[in-house]
C-alpha cells in the first residue's frame, strides 16, 4: 500500500511507461536477467520475415502496445529493413504476424518464427528506482545487489529446494510453475551487469544502446511521443561498487554456441557500406542481439571492402 523503492520489470516495459513516470526520474540500477523464450513471434502463413522489407504495404502485428512481445516484433521488422511508421497493432484477424506471452494461446494458433531465446541479449529485466531514492540510499541498493546476487548463486544450485521454498508462501504458484517460469529467465551475474552498464568490455549492445534502441521503436508506432533523454537514465553506481568489494568478478555468462558449419538465414537484414561507422554499429547491433549465431555479411562493394569493415568492428567491440 505504500509503494515500493525498487521495480523489477522489463525493460520494454519500463521505457513504454517512462513518459508517465518521468516525474520520478525512474534509473535503471541492476540487470536482473534477460527473456529467454517468454515473447513468440509468430506467422499465419509460416513464412520467414524477408517479405515485408520489400513492400510498402502496411505491417499490421497482432500483440500489445507497450508490451515486451510487442517490442520484440517492432525489433525483428526494424531489423529486416521494415521501416516502423508502416507498423501497427491491430486485430489478430487482420494481422500477419503474432507476438504474444508464451502460454497465452495466441502463438499456438500459428507458426512460430522465432522466440526471446533466439535474441538473448535484446530482451533485459532490470530493476528500476526513483532518482531520489538512488542517490539518498546508495548503500541500500549495494546490499540489495548483493543479496540479489547470493540469492541467485543459492537458487542455480539448487533449483527444485528453491521452487518449494518459494512454493510454500502464501499466494505463491506451484513449483512446477515456478520452474518453468525460471526456464524463460536468463539470469545475469556481476560481470553481465558489468558489462551492459558499459563498465567492462566494449559491446555494442548495452543498457545504453538498447534504451534508445526501445524508445525508438515505440516512439515510431506512437507509444511514446517526446525525444529520448539526452542521457539514458542508468545509475551504474551501486554495480560499480559490487565490482570494487568483489573478490573475483564472476564470468559472464555462458552461452550455447551455434554448430559450425550450421546453414540457415532466418532474416536478412538490408544496411549501407556508404557511412562505414553507421554500417559498424549496425554490425555490432545484430551480433549483440544474436550473439548465438554466425553473421554473414555480403557488400556490393566486394569482398575486400567487407573484409575491411569486419575488422574494423572487431577492433571496435570484440575485447
Amino acid at each position: 500500500a505504500g509503494g515500493a523503492d525498487l521495480a523489477i520489470v522489463p525493460l520494454a516495459s519500463y521505457v513504454a511507461s517512462y513518459e508517465k513516470l518521468r516525474a520520478l526520474g525512474p534509473e535503471i540500477v541492476f540487470v536482473v536477467g534477460w527473456s529467454r523464450g517468454r515473447e513468440v513471434l509468430s506467422a499465419a502463413d509460416g513464412k520467414e520475415l524477408a517479405r515485408p522489407a520489400k513492400s510498402s504495404k502496411p505491417v499490421v502485428v497482432a500483440a500489445t502496445p507497450g508490451s515486451p512481445e510487442a517490442f520484440m516484433a517492432l525489433a525483428v521488422l526494424d531489423l529486416e529493413g521494415v521501416a516502423l511508421s508502416r507498423v501497427s497493432f491491430g486485430d489478430s484477424h487482420d494481422a500477419k504476424l503474432t507476438a504474444a506471452a508464451r502460454g497465452s494461446g495466441s502463438a499456438s494458433r500459428t507458426k512460430v518464427l522465432l522466440t526471446s531465446a533466439d535474441l538473448p541479449r535484446l530482451m533485459p529485466i532490470v530493476a528500476i528506482a526513483p532518482h531520489g531514492f538512488v542517490q539518498a540510499h546508495t548503500t541500500d541498493l549495494e546490499t540489495w545487489g548483493k543479496t540479489w546476487l547470493e540469492g541467485v548463486s543459492k537458487l542455480q544450485a539448487d533449483v527444485p529446494a528453491a521452487a518449494r521454498t518459494v512454493a510454500a508462501m502464501p499466494g505463491a504458484p506451484a513449483p512446477v510453475a515456478l520452474i518453468e517460469s525460471l526456464g524463460q529467465v536468463e539470469l545475469a551475474n556481476l560481470h553481465d551487469n558489468a558489462i551492459s552498464m558499459g563498465l567492462a568490455g566494449r559491446g555494442a549492445l548495452t543498457l545504453d544502446a538498447t534504451f534508445r534502441l526501445t524508445w525508438n521503436a515505440w516512439r515510431a508506432v506512437g507509444v511514446l511521443t517526446t525525444p529520448a533523454p539526452d542521457v539514458a537514465p542508468i545509475s551504474p553506481t551501486a554495480v560499480a561498487s559490487l565490482i570494487r568489494t568483489s573478490v573475483s568478478t564472476p564470468a559472464a555468462s555462458t552461452h550455447v554456441a551455434a554448430k559450425p558449419g550450421k546453414r540457415g538465414v532466418l532474416l536478412v537484414v538490408p544496411a549501407t557500406a556508404k557511412d562505414a561507422d553507421a554500417f559498424i554499429d549496425r554490425i555490432g547491433l545484430v551480433a549483440g542481439v544474436f550473439d548465438r549465431l554466425t553473421l554473414r555479411i555480403a557488400l556490393e562493394a566486394g569482398t575486400k571492402t567487407a573484409e575491411q569493415l569486419v575488422l574494423r568492428a572487431r577492433e571496435r567491440f570484440v575485447n
